[in-house]
């Protein structure tokens, strides 16, 4: 059996492994398109599912690549990402896409320069972001629908001393002296 054969020097690995990824990425973008195709334009409804099968393309998976094409379009932009980044970029709100973001490391980046490991700590936060918003709208709502409690207090008016108007007569007179 052959071997294959690895360089020992750890950049020229990368540098392959970078090469790769962009290969599959470029791919499921490419699969991506043909999918979409295929469904919108070859086939009748409810056909897809077992044309799938004579491809050896899982519902799901095909759905991922469908995804990356369609939320994707111009993958000139997204090139350099694999598989998994593709799809995890294809997810984020659009408006997501081209922001910068900070990562746990305090680093900012926009989604096509992060890892994938980056990219699912950057759904998850702006997951917990919109639940956090909804919680906060779910609570204005309740407070907006609950009705203002009414307390009825009982004011009681104190009485003038009857002795007052003498006092203050007996004032003005000092006063005057």
């Amino acid at each position: 059996m052959n071997e294959l054969s690895l360089s020992s020097d750890i950049n020229v690995i990368t540098a392959e492994i970078n090469s790769y990824k962009q290969i599959a990425g470029q791919s499921s973008w490419e699969i991506g398109r043909r999918l979409n195709y295929v469904k919108d334009n070859d086939l009748a409804h409810g056909e897809f599912g077992e044309w799938l099968e004579t491809v050896n393309i899982e519902h799901s998976e095909a759905n991922r690549f469908m995804k990356v094409a369609k939320e994707l379009p111009n993958y000139d932009t997204w090139q350099n990402l694999g598989n998994r980044a593709l799809y995890l970029v294809a997810t984020l709100p659009e408006e997501e896409r081209t922001k910068e973001h900070a990562t746990s490391k305090g680093e900012v980046k926009t989604p096509d320069e992060m890892t994938v490991r980056e990219l699912q700590e950057l759904k998850r936060q702006l997951k917990a972001k919109d639940e956090q918003i909804a919680t906060q709208a779910r609570m204005i709502d309740d407070l907006t629908e609950q009705e203002p409690e009414v307390i009825e207090k009982e004011v009681v008016v104190e009485r003038i001393p009857a002795d007052y108007e003498n006092l203050k007569t007996t004032n003005e007179q000092l006063e005057k002296q």
